[in-house]
């Protein structure tokens, strides 16, 4: 992904489109926000921990919650706002796929 377009706030048609491919994603409050039920709290945790390293990597930092086998993630982009970026559809695909691969 090429920096021109890192932090360029997102269209709401861009949201739509995002959202129709991961339904696991919802836009509330100027943000992308998925929750998910793991079987147990160590695999919840596994899964903070590769989210962490991935979001290490790209730089970018999600809001994470844990209670117990529950995760909830929100993302924006703090250089644009607090609003949704293609950085943030980046991020939240990169989540999806590591959520599903410890399912």
């Amino acid at each position: 992904m090429g920096k021109d377009n890192i932090y360029k706030v997102s269209s709401e048609g861009e949201i739509q489109i995002f959202l129709s491919e991961y339904q696991d994603w919802v836009f509330e409050e100027d943000r992308l926000k998925a929750s998910s039920k793991l079987g147990d709290f160590e695999t919840a945790i596994a899964v903070i921990n590769k989210v962490a390293e991935v979001a290490k990597q790209m730089d970018h930092h999600p809001r994470i919650v844990n209670t117990y086998t529950q995760l909830e993630f929100s993302l924006c982009t703090h250089s644009a706002g607090d609003k949704v970026t293609s950085y943030d559809f980046a991020l939240a695909k990169e989540i999806s796929a590591i959520i599903a691969s410890y399912k």
